[in-house]
């Protein structure tokens, strides 16, 4: 199991849980940035809901520790909470739109879905995340992925995953 696995299937069980809450699933999507936006756009054309999304924006990193053969720290470059927007709303009309009830539940739901997974050590996991309207790298007013988006922006993101012994026990 990799660490991409435990988050694709953390960002399942937030979409069951914010479905039940709300009537719409969660989107999950991992790669390059380019990567991510092109499927976006390919989806997107075809009329298909893709928002509110879970990004993982990849490389994986991991690190193996000689002295705990037990986990494996993982980590991304970034993950990504994003939720189509208007520009013609107010930063203050987004926070309500968007954030409020989309955006930080989503988050929410995920960050308590990770500590609650058996398969994460994440006892001393620190994460910060970040509310960005109009969500982009760069923060100029063309967003990331191509989409006017809101989103919230977890950047490094590690995490340990519990591992099996390669020696067949």
């Amino acid at each position: 199991m990799t660490g991409l696995d435990v988050l694709k299937n953390i960002a399942d069980k937030v979409s069951d849980k914010f479905e039940a809450m709300t009537g719409k699933k969660v989107f999950f999507c991992a790669g390059y940035d380019s990567e991510i936006n092109n499927r976006l756009t390919i989806l997107a054309t075809g009329q298909q809901n893709i928002y509110p999304l879970i990004a993982v924006v990849i490389p994986e990193l991991n690190t193996y520790d000689p002295n705990d053969d037990n986990y494996v720290e993982c980590q991304f470059s970034r993950v990504v909470f994003a939720t189509s927007t208007n520009a013609n709303l107010t930063l203050e009309e987004r926070m309500y739109a968007n954030f409020t009830p989309i955006l930080t539940p989503v988050c929410e739901l995920f960050l308590k879905e990770l500590k609650s997974n058996r398969n994460v050590k994440a006892d001393n996991t620190k994460i910060t995340t970040t509310n960005i309207p109009f969500y982009s790298e760069n923060n100029n007013k063309s967003n990331t992925y191509n989409n006017m988006l809101d989103g919230i922006v977890i950047r490094n993101f590690k995490f340990s995953i519990l591992t099996k012994k390669c020696d067949g026990q």
